[in-house]
């Protein structure tokens, strides 16, 4: 319960002092001193695991929203990202993927600023994602890619939405340093509440403003557990339904970063959290059951004897009795299933319960992600310390 509370504190006061902005960069600012391109493959910079593939150039691709990276630099008086919007062609100025920055140091701490990448149709664009920096300070810098509309046909065969940072441009006589990490390493799928979509669409606005992972309940449950982490949300996704933006279902999906991509685990995950079962509604008990029972085995294969899995069931209940027997049908010993459900809709804000954003009553919008992270870490400490029920 302590975690569960320091989770929730994390958040709350998360959220009151990241400062929002927003911002596209003007990179054509007068008289600036000479600067230098960093790559992403530098020793100085960490990608969030299993989010990200390094191209033939060298450059990261965040397929998904959920993905950062994070450095420490000292030297410079401003950051900028030149990345690809020539991929994400199609896709118009609200829709277009954006990052989200905060740096902090010694005079500076705690200001997320959201930078939106322009449709421009170029394969190499300077983004300024942080200014007015000073060159004596060491920062600490984590940019998170909020990414961009994933409801856009094709990002599983195609780039639409993808995103894509060729280099991190600083000036010349900076110096990149290791960042802070922490011990651990956690990874976390799921659909849209993962995403994340809290529920309140808005068509006139861009799509982070409705659409942000770095607000979700991964993020917070990774701190509590002292990891870096990886996050993968896809919409409309299910064990068996295909998800949002041409991708197939979750057992399809989960080990490649795209049609055309697979992903190589390394056997060195701590945790690896599933939330999935809201959008298989329509689907056969059966298939539900006999989906999570031919995904444990090779989940297991991949992630190694050692990694925890954690099966998250549907706040409402969906198909939780399918995902039960195939948990209980694999027979791992390591995977634990958490519900936290039945206490999750009994929390109650203005004289009635409202476990989700009031706006869909199905997703959840940022402070029923707070919740949810109480709960989940909760439950989650309580399988890690054997408390927990595995395959329940």
């Amino acid at each position: 319960m302590r975690n569960s509370v320091r989770a929730l504190g994390l958040l709350l006061s998360a959220i009151g002092i990241f400062g929002l902005s927003a911002a596209q960069g003007d990179p054509s600012e007068p008289s600036r001193p000479a600067e230098k391109a960093v790559a992403l493959t530098d020793t100085n910079v960490f990608l969030s695991p299993y989010c990200w593939r390094i191209d033939a150039k060298g450059s990261g691709v965040c397929p998904a929203a959920g993905g950062y990276l994070k450095f420490g630099v000292t030297g410079t008086s401003r950051i900028a990202l030149r990345v690809n919007t020539a991929i994400n062609r199609g896709l118009t100025a609200l829709q277009m993927p954006a990052v989200k920055v905060v740096v902090n140091g010694p005079t500076r701490d705690g200001l997320a600023r959201y930078c939106q990448f322009p449709p421009n149709d170029s394969d190499d664009t300077p983004i300024v994602v942080a200014s007015e920096l000073d060159p004596k300070l060491h920062y600490q810098v984590l940019i998170q890619m909020v990414g961009g509309d994933e409801t856009q046909m094709n990002g599983w065969s195609g780039t639409i939405y993808q995103t894509q940072i060729n280099s991190i441009v600083v000036d010349a006589g900076a110096n990149l340093m290791p960042p802070f990490l922490r011990p651990k390493r956690a990874l976390f799928l799921g659909a849209s509440c993962e995403q994340a979509y809290f529920g309140i669409q808005n068509l006139a606005a861009p799509v982070y403003t409705y659409v942000d992972a770095s607000l979700s309940w991964p993020f917070f449950v990774a701190y509590a557990f002292d990891c870096e982490y990886g996050q993968i949300g896809m919409g409309s996704q299910g064990w068996v339904r295909y998800g949002n933006g041409g991708y197939p279902a979750f057992t399809v999906s989960w080990d490649h970063f795209d049609q055309g991509h697979v992903k190589n685990f390394r056997h060195d995950l701590d945790y690896v959290f599933v939330h999935f079962a809201e959008n298989d509604a329509a689907q056969t008990d059966a298939a539900v059951q006999k989906a999570v029972t031919s995904w444990l085995p090779a989940a297991r294969a991949a992630f190694g004897d050692e990694t925890k899995i954690f099966i998250i069931l549907s706040p409402t209940q969906i198909k939780s009795g399918p995902v039960k027997a195939g948990v209980r049908a694999a027979a791992d010993p390591r995977t634990f299933l958490l519900d936290p459900g039945t206490e999750f809709q009994r929390v109650v804000f203005s004289g009635g319960p409202t476990w989700a954003s009031p706006s869909d009553g199905l997703h959840l919008d940022a402070i029923h992600q707070a919740i949810f992270t109480a709960y989940v870490t909760k439950q989650a400490q309580a399988c890690i310390d054997g408390a927990g029920g595995a395959q329940r």
